[in-house]
Protein backbone atom coordinates (compact mmCIF):
# COMPACT_ATOMS: atom_id res chain seq x y z
CA UNK A 1 0.00 0.00 0.00
CA UNK A 2 1.34 3.41 -0.59
CA UNK A 3 1.05 5.97 1.96
CA UNK A 4 2.65 8.82 0.59
CA UNK A 5 -0.49 11.21 0.74
CA UNK A 6 -1.53 10.24 4.73
CA UNK A 7 0.01 13.30 6.11
CA UNK A 8 -3.01 14.69 4.08
CA UNK A 9 -5.62 12.73 5.83
CA UNK A 10 -6.93 14.32 8.40
CA UNK A 11 -8.66 12.65 11.20
CA UNK A 12 -12.69 13.52 12.51
CA UNK A 13 -12.92 14.29 16.11
CA UNK A 14 -16.13 13.32 18.75
CA UNK A 15 -17.04 15.50 21.47
CA UNK A 16 -18.34 13.43 25.02
CA UNK A 17 -22.17 13.78 25.56
CA UNK A 18 -21.58 14.65 28.94
CA UNK A 19 -18.76 17.23 28.54
CA UNK A 20 -15.99 18.90 26.53
CA UNK A 21 -13.14 16.10 25.74
CA UNK A 22 -13.08 15.66 22.12
CA UNK A 23 -11.46 12.82 20.82
CA UNK A 24 -10.04 11.17 17.34
CA UNK A 25 -12.27 8.75 15.90
CA UNK A 26 -8.93 6.11 15.60
CA UNK A 27 -7.35 5.81 19.40
CA UNK A 28 -4.44 3.90 20.59
CA UNK A 29 -4.99 0.81 22.60
CA UNK A 30 -2.03 0.51 24.24
CA UNK A 31 -2.57 -3.34 25.11
CA UNK A 32 -0.81 -4.25 22.25
CA UNK A 33 2.86 -3.03 22.97
CA UNK A 34 2.32 -3.59 26.84
CA UNK A 35 0.84 -6.71 27.79
CA UNK A 36 2.14 -10.24 27.64
CA UNK A 37 0.99 -11.86 24.31
CA UNK A 38 0.78 -8.41 22.53
CA UNK A 39 4.06 -6.71 23.53
CA UNK A 40 6.70 -7.67 20.49
CA UNK A 41 8.19 -4.77 19.75
CA UNK A 42 11.35 -3.08 21.54
CA UNK A 43 10.80 0.41 24.26
CA UNK A 44 12.33 2.37 21.26
CA UNK A 45 9.69 1.20 18.48
CA UNK A 46 6.66 1.53 20.65
CA UNK A 47 7.70 5.13 22.12
CA UNK A 48 8.40 6.05 18.04
CA UNK A 49 5.10 4.49 17.47
CA UNK A 50 2.69 6.49 19.72
CA UNK A 51 4.88 9.32 18.76
CA UNK A 52 3.89 8.81 15.09
CA UNK A 53 0.12 8.15 15.85
CA UNK A 54 0.43 11.55 17.79
CA UNK A 55 1.65 13.17 14.63
CA UNK A 56 -1.14 11.37 12.47
CA UNK A 57 -3.72 13.12 14.60
CA UNK A 58 -4.22 10.37 17.06
CA UNK A 59 -5.47 11.94 20.45
CA UNK A 60 -7.02 9.57 22.24
CA UNK A 61 -4.62 6.89 24.03
CA UNK A 62 -6.13 4.10 26.10
CA UNK A 63 -4.24 2.29 28.45
CA UNK A 64 -4.59 0.51 31.82
CA UNK A 65 -2.62 0.61 35.26
CA UNK A 66 -1.93 -3.39 35.30
CA UNK A 67 -0.94 -3.65 31.32
CA UNK A 68 2.25 -4.80 31.89
CA UNK A 69 1.81 -3.77 36.17
CA UNK A 70 2.46 -0.39 35.11
CA UNK A 71 4.88 -0.15 32.39
CA UNK A 72 2.15 0.88 29.50
CA UNK A 73 1.33 4.13 31.73
CA UNK A 74 4.96 4.37 32.01
CA UNK A 75 5.35 4.40 28.19
CA UNK A 76 2.47 7.03 27.79
CA UNK A 77 4.68 9.80 29.39
CA UNK A 78 7.53 9.06 27.85
CA UNK A 79 6.26 8.56 24.79
CA UNK A 80 3.75 11.47 24.92
CA UNK A 81 4.65 13.37 28.13
CA UNK A 82 5.68 16.91 26.33
CA UNK A 83 2.52 16.98 24.66
CA UNK A 84 0.03 16.13 27.64
CA UNK A 85 -2.46 19.05 27.22
CA UNK A 86 -3.08 18.04 23.65
CA UNK A 87 -3.61 13.91 23.81
CA UNK A 88 -6.74 12.32 25.77
CA UNK A 89 -5.39 9.86 27.95
CA UNK A 90 -7.63 7.08 28.78
CA UNK A 91 -6.64 4.61 32.09
CA UNK A 92 -8.30 1.84 34.12
CA UNK A 93 -8.18 0.53 37.77
CA UNK A 94 -9.78 -2.55 39.60
CA UNK A 95 -7.40 -5.38 38.59
CA UNK A 96 -4.93 -5.32 41.85
CA UNK A 97 -1.13 -6.08 40.89
CA UNK A 98 -0.28 -4.54 43.92
CA UNK A 99 -1.01 -7.04 46.55
CA UNK A 100 2.31 -8.35 47.87
CA UNK A 101 0.76 -12.50 47.85
CA UNK A 102 0.61 -11.55 43.77
CA UNK A 103 4.16 -10.90 43.37
CA UNK A 104 5.45 -12.75 40.45
CA UNK A 105 1.97 -13.89 39.91
CA UNK A 106 -0.09 -14.09 36.42
CA UNK A 107 -3.51 -14.11 38.51
CA UNK A 108 -6.18 -11.27 37.93
CA UNK A 109 -7.23 -10.68 41.50
CA UNK A 110 -9.92 -7.35 41.00
CA UNK A 111 -10.39 -4.94 43.66
CA UNK A 112 -13.17 -2.24 43.60
CA UNK A 113 -12.63 -0.99 47.12
CA UNK A 114 -13.19 2.98 47.39
CA UNK A 115 -9.84 2.71 48.94
CA UNK A 116 -7.77 0.72 46.35
CA UNK A 117 -9.55 3.01 43.48
CA UNK A 118 -8.29 6.05 45.04
CA UNK A 119 -5.04 4.40 45.49
CA UNK A 120 -5.05 2.73 42.34
CA UNK A 121 -5.67 6.51 40.56
CA UNK A 122 -3.01 8.00 42.40
CA UNK A 123 -0.28 5.34 41.35
CA UNK A 124 -1.98 5.90 37.56
CA UNK A 125 -1.12 10.06 38.51
CA UNK A 126 2.70 9.09 39.58
CA UNK A 127 3.14 6.84 36.53
CA UNK A 128 1.48 9.23 33.77
CA UNK A 129 3.24 12.33 35.73
CA UNK A 130 0.25 14.04 35.39
CA UNK A 131 -2.26 16.04 37.59
CA UNK A 132 -5.04 14.52 36.21
CA UNK A 133 -6.35 11.72 34.25
CA UNK A 134 -8.77 12.73 30.99
CA UNK A 135 -10.75 9.21 31.26
CA UNK A 136 -10.87 6.89 34.31
CA UNK A 137 -12.60 3.25 34.14
CA UNK A 138 -13.11 0.64 36.30
CA UNK A 139 -11.69 -2.66 35.23
CA UNK A 140 -14.02 -5.27 34.13
CA UNK A 141 -16.22 -5.27 37.06
CA UNK A 142 -18.90 -7.84 37.72
CA UNK A 143 -22.15 -7.39 38.43
CA UNK A 144 -22.14 -7.89 41.92
CA UNK A 145 -19.63 -4.91 42.02
CA UNK A 146 -21.92 -2.37 39.65
CA UNK A 147 -24.32 -3.41 42.15
CA UNK A 148 -22.58 -1.70 45.24
CA UNK A 149 -22.02 1.63 45.48
CA UNK A 150 -18.17 2.38 46.86
CA UNK A 151 -16.43 2.00 43.94
CA UNK A 152 -18.71 4.86 41.89
CA UNK A 153 -18.62 6.77 45.10
CA UNK A 154 -15.08 6.93 45.01
CA UNK A 155 -15.30 7.95 41.19
CA UNK A 156 -17.39 10.82 41.69
CA UNK A 157 -14.75 12.07 44.99
CA UNK A 158 -12.30 11.89 42.49
CA UNK A 159 -13.74 13.84 39.66
CA UNK A 160 -15.08 16.69 42.50
CA UNK A 161 -11.43 16.46 43.38
CA UNK A 162 -10.14 17.39 39.60
CA UNK A 163 -8.12 13.93 39.65
CA UNK A 164 -10.26 12.82 36.61
CA UNK A 165 -12.42 14.32 34.23
CA UNK A 166 -14.89 12.16 33.64
CA UNK A 167 -15.44 8.42 34.80
CA UNK A 168 -16.75 5.00 33.52
CA UNK A 169 -16.31 1.24 32.83
CA UNK A 170 -14.10 -1.27 30.67
CA UNK A 171 -16.36 -4.11 30.24
CA UNK A 172 -15.35 -7.78 30.26
CA UNK A 173 -16.62 -10.66 27.68
CA UNK A 174 -18.98 -12.41 30.16
CA UNK A 175 -22.57 -13.24 29.68
CA UNK A 176 -24.08 -10.84 32.09
CA UNK A 177 -22.30 -7.91 29.90
CA UNK A 178 -25.70 -7.09 29.32
CA UNK A 179 -26.64 -6.55 32.60
CA UNK A 180 -23.93 -4.56 33.74
CA UNK A 181 -24.02 -2.41 30.91
CA UNK A 182 -27.64 -1.44 31.87
CA UNK A 183 -27.02 -0.59 35.13
CA UNK A 184 -24.41 1.76 34.23
CA UNK A 185 -26.42 3.54 31.92
CA UNK A 186 -29.93 3.57 33.64
CA UNK A 187 -29.02 3.24 37.51
CA UNK A 188 -25.20 4.52 37.65
CA UNK A 189 -25.10 7.11 34.72
CA UNK A 190 -21.20 6.76 33.59
CA UNK A 191 -20.10 8.70 31.16
CA UNK A 192 -17.73 6.13 29.12
CA UNK A 193 -18.19 2.75 28.49
CA UNK A 194 -15.44 0.36 26.76
CA UNK A 195 -16.71 -2.47 25.11
CA UNK A 196 -16.42 -4.76 22.33
CA UNK A 197 -18.65 -3.90 19.24
CA UNK A 198 -17.47 -5.17 15.69
CA UNK A 199 -19.88 -6.47 12.74
CA UNK A 200 -19.62 -10.20 14.22
CA UNK A 201 -19.84 -9.07 18.15
CA UNK A 202 -22.74 -6.49 18.05
CA UNK A 203 -24.15 -7.50 22.03
CA UNK A 204 -24.23 -6.07 24.33
CA UNK A 205 -24.07 -2.57 22.11
CA UNK A 206 -27.23 -3.25 19.88
CA UNK A 207 -28.92 -3.55 23.08
CA UNK A 208 -28.62 -0.48 24.59
CA UNK A 209 -28.70 1.58 21.54
CA UNK A 210 -32.09 2.83 23.06
CA UNK A 211 -30.62 3.51 26.10
CA UNK A 212 -27.57 5.13 24.95
CA UNK A 213 -29.76 7.98 22.05
CA UNK A 214 -31.18 8.89 25.81
CA UNK A 215 -28.07 9.03 28.46
CA UNK A 216 -25.21 11.03 28.38
CA UNK A 217 -22.98 8.07 27.91
CA UNK A 218 -20.42 7.80 25.22
CA UNK A 219 -18.88 4.35 23.52
CA UNK A 220 -15.53 3.40 23.26
CA UNK A 221 -15.26 0.59 21.15
CA UNK A 222 -12.66 -2.01 21.36
CA UNK A 223 -12.10 -5.06 18.87
CA UNK A 224 -13.59 -3.47 16.17
CA UNK A 225 -11.94 -6.17 13.45
CA UNK A 226 -12.82 -9.10 16.10
CA UNK A 227 -9.47 -10.23 16.76
CA UNK A 228 -8.24 -9.34 13.32
CA UNK A 229 -10.45 -11.78 12.02
CA UNK A 230 -11.41 -8.82 10.16
CA UNK A 231 -8.49 -6.77 9.28
CA UNK A 232 -6.07 -8.66 7.42
CA UNK A 233 -3.90 -9.78 10.12
CA UNK A 234 -5.05 -13.89 9.16
CA UNK A 235 -5.30 -15.75 5.94
CA UNK A 236 -9.23 -16.53 6.79
CA UNK A 237 -8.90 -19.37 4.42
CA UNK A 238 -6.58 -21.35 6.46
CA UNK A 239 -7.56 -20.40 9.70
CA UNK A 240 -7.57 -22.93 12.53
CA UNK A 241 -10.03 -22.09 15.69
CA UNK A 242 -7.15 -23.75 17.84
CA UNK A 243 -5.17 -20.37 16.87
CA UNK A 244 -6.58 -18.47 19.38
CA UNK A 245 -6.24 -20.37 22.38
CA UNK A 246 -3.63 -18.71 23.92
CA UNK A 247 -3.02 -19.05 27.73
CA UNK A 248 -1.98 -15.29 27.91
CA UNK A 249 -4.38 -13.44 25.98
CA UNK A 250 -8.04 -13.96 26.96
CA UNK A 251 -10.33 -15.08 23.96
CA UNK A 252 -14.00 -16.08 24.76
CA UNK A 253 -14.50 -19.71 23.58
CA UNK A 254 -17.55 -18.30 21.23
CA UNK A 255 -14.44 -16.89 18.84
CA UNK A 256 -14.30 -20.19 17.46
CA UNK A 257 -17.58 -20.93 16.26
CA UNK A 258 -17.35 -16.86 15.13
CA UNK A 259 -14.40 -17.79 12.52
CA UNK A 260 -17.04 -19.02 9.76
CA UNK A 261 -19.02 -16.33 10.06
CA UNK A 262 -15.94 -13.71 9.67
CA UNK A 263 -15.16 -15.82 6.54
CA UNK A 264 -18.63 -14.85 5.05
CA UNK A 265 -18.25 -10.88 5.60
CA UNK A 266 -15.40 -11.20 3.99
CA UNK A 267 -16.87 -12.74 1.19
CA UNK A 268 -19.49 -10.21 0.92
CA UNK A 269 -17.57 -7.10 1.58
CA UNK A 270 -15.60 -8.50 -1.30
CA UNK A 271 -18.53 -8.94 -3.59
CA UNK A 272 -19.39 -4.96 -3.32
CA UNK A 273 -15.92 -4.34 -3.89
CA UNK A 274 -15.42 -3.10 -0.19
CA UNK A 275 -12.26 -3.63 1.73
CA UNK A 276 -13.48 -5.80 4.69
CA UNK A 277 -11.02 -4.05 6.81
CA UNK A 278 -12.74 -0.65 6.12
CA UNK A 279 -16.24 -1.96 6.40
CA UNK A 280 -15.63 -3.02 9.80
CA UNK A 281 -13.90 0.10 10.72
CA UNK A 282 -16.86 2.41 9.37
CA UNK A 283 -19.10 0.28 10.41
CA UNK A 284 -18.38 0.65 13.91
CA UNK A 285 -18.43 4.44 13.52
CA UNK A 286 -21.34 4.66 11.75
CA UNK A 287 -23.16 4.17 15.12
CA UNK A 288 -23.75 7.23 16.50
CA UNK A 289 -23.35 6.00 20.00
CA UNK A 290 -19.73 4.98 19.29
CA UNK A 291 -16.81 8.28 20.20
CA UNK A 292 -13.76 5.84 19.19
CA UNK A 293 -12.48 2.77 17.60
CA UNK A 294 -9.56 1.10 19.23
CA UNK A 295 -8.26 -1.47 16.60
CA UNK A 296 -5.08 -3.47 17.26
CA UNK A 297 -2.25 -1.20 16.17
CA UNK A 298 0.77 -3.04 16.24
CA UNK A 299 3.56 -1.56 14.05
CA UNK A 300 3.68 1.37 11.79
CA UNK A 301 2.53 -0.58 9.23
CA UNK A 302 -1.12 -1.45 10.61
CA UNK A 303 -1.18 2.01 12.15
CA UNK A 304 -1.24 3.86 8.65
CA UNK A 305 -3.68 1.31 7.66
CA UNK A 306 -6.31 2.45 9.74
CA UNK A 307 -5.63 5.83 9.23
CA UNK A 308 -5.54 5.51 5.56
CA UNK A 309 -8.96 3.84 5.63
CA UNK A 310 -10.90 6.51 7.24
CA UNK A 311 -9.72 9.12 5.17
CA UNK A 312 -11.32 12.22 5.33
CA UNK A 313 -14.68 13.10 5.85
CA UNK A 314 -14.97 14.59 2.08
CA UNK A 315 -13.58 11.22 0.42
CA UNK A 316 -15.91 9.13 2.82
CA UNK A 317 -19.10 7.78 2.01
CA UNK A 318 -21.68 5.30 3.88
CA UNK A 319 -21.55 2.01 3.35
CA UNK A 320 -23.87 0.42 0.80
CA UNK A 321 -27.32 -0.41 2.73
CA UNK A 322 -27.77 -3.58 0.39
CA UNK A 323 -24.66 -4.54 2.26
CA UNK A 324 -25.33 -3.50 5.78
CA UNK A 325 -28.79 -5.45 5.66
CA UNK A 326 -27.03 -8.67 4.23
CA UNK A 327 -24.33 -8.11 7.18
CA UNK A 328 -27.06 -8.27 9.30
CA UNK A 329 -27.48 -11.81 8.79
CA UNK A 330 -23.85 -12.88 10.30
CA UNK A 331 -23.81 -11.24 13.81
CA UNK A 332 -22.89 -13.43 16.01
CA UNK A 333 -25.20 -13.79 19.11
Amino acid sequence: MNFEDISRITLLYNSFKSNDISVSEIGFGLWTLSTPGWAQAKSTNSVSLLREAFDLGINLFDVADSYGKGYGEDLIHESLGTVRKEIVLSTKAGIDFYSPDLEGSEIRKKNFDPDYISFACEQSLRRLNTDYIDIFQLHYPELTDVEMDGAFEAMQRLKEDGKILCWGAALDDTSRSGEIAEILTDDRVVEVIHLPYNLIEREPLKSLEDRLHRCETTVLARRPHCYGMLDGSFEMDSIEPNLFENEVISVPKKVSGAIELARKVIQLCREFEIDPRKAATQFVLENSAVASVLPNIKDSHSLREFVEDLGSQNSRSELPNDLVLSLDEFQFS
